[in-house]
């Protein structure tokens, strides 16, 4: 029940707007976007961009509860 209840708080949260009035979800893409877009003109390639989206989502997720 708890990993659920995380989960609909998680999916609630996307769907909250930040001060600027950019819904979290969109601004999540945004940055996935520019991450893969910096590593590419680097030289780098994101193989797994599922996870990637995980993991930057999860690492705000975090950091902005501790504030919130």
């Amino acid at each position: 029940y708890a990993r659920k209840r995380r989960q609909e708080n998680f999916q609630e949260w996307l769907k909250e707007y930040n001060e600027k009035n950019i819904q979290i979800k969109n601004m999540l893409n945004m940055m996935c976007k520019e991450v893969i877009t910096t590593a590419q003109e680097n030289g780098f390639s994101i193989t797994n961009e599922k996870r990637l989206r995980d993991e930057i989502a999860t690492f705000v997720y975090k950091e902005a509860s501790y504030h919130a």
